[in-house]
């Protein structure tokens, strides 16, 4: 049974080639509504959740075919939402939740998510790119955003905290550390060198006393390009 890496257009050819080695790799074109830097990022494209792929209608028009490659592999539902759509925040994150697979639920900022996406969710945050903002490693909500850190203590979810604000992200002053990479089966894979940086550090720090490992996708310094979503594809 393989698994899909579904990951940004935008990935560095390292990158993807290395998930490939364990993964069927799909790439996201980006959305022309979004904003350049973050158009092409899985997180503010799609959410997979609950046998469902959930997604703007008009990028559903766009990306067909790699979302319905998704579908047909992974026996998905597509529920396609008419909400309102645009560049500039909070317009832009009606899809980017941060999924909680082991609960069936997402922690999203409830006054952007699109209605399609309310009945699952577990907790409202002040942070629009929660889905961008967070790495939910082994059950633990890994973040720098304190509204994060807030909602998880509300439902009983452990929290670490990382330092953030050192991650790049071409465009903008810094990246999410849940843009940087994706956990699939209690593994990381991260873009980038954690050692590079104090949020990186950090990570490395959390995952060695987790005994949780670790893969950097590339040499490059630890870098948004949109958080990984794995799935696994259906006989």
């Amino acid at each position: 049974m393989s698994v899909l890496a579904i990951i940004s257009e935008n990935c560095p050819a390292a990158a993807a080639k290395k998930l490939s080695k364990n993964f069927e790799i799909l790439r996201l074109p980006a959305d022309p509504q979004l904003a350049p830097p973050v158009a092409h990022h899985p997180d503010m494209l799609i959410v997979i959740l609950d046998g469902k792929l959930f997604c703007h209608r008009e990028y559903y028009c766009l990306a067909h075919q790699v979302i319905d490659r998704i579908l047909e592999l992974c026996k998905l539902n597509l529920i396609c939402t008419a909400a309102p759509r645009a560049a500039l925040y909070p317009l832009d994150v009606g899809v980017n939740a941060l999924v909680l697979p082991d609960r069936q639920q997402v922690i999203a900022r409830r006054s952007s998510l699109v209605p399609e996406l309310l009945p699952y969710l577990a907790a409202d945050t002040k942070q629009g790119y929660a889905g961008c903002s967070t790495l939910y490693i082994g059950g633990t909500l890994v973040t720098a955003d304190p509204s994060i850190c807030r909602a998880g203590e509300r439902i009983g979810i452990p929290i670490y905290k990382v330092p953030g604000g050192d991650i790049r992200l071409s465009g903008y002053n810094t990246g999410f550390i849940g843009g940087c990479g994706g956990v699939w089966k209690d593994t990381v894979y991260i873009y980038g060198q954690a050692k590079r940086c104090s949020t990186g550090h950090a990570l490395l720090e959390f995952c060695r006393k987790k005994k949780i490992p670790i893969v950097e996708l590339w040499d490059g310094p630890l870098s948004d390009f949109g958080g990984i979503q794995f799935i696994e594809a259906m006989k």
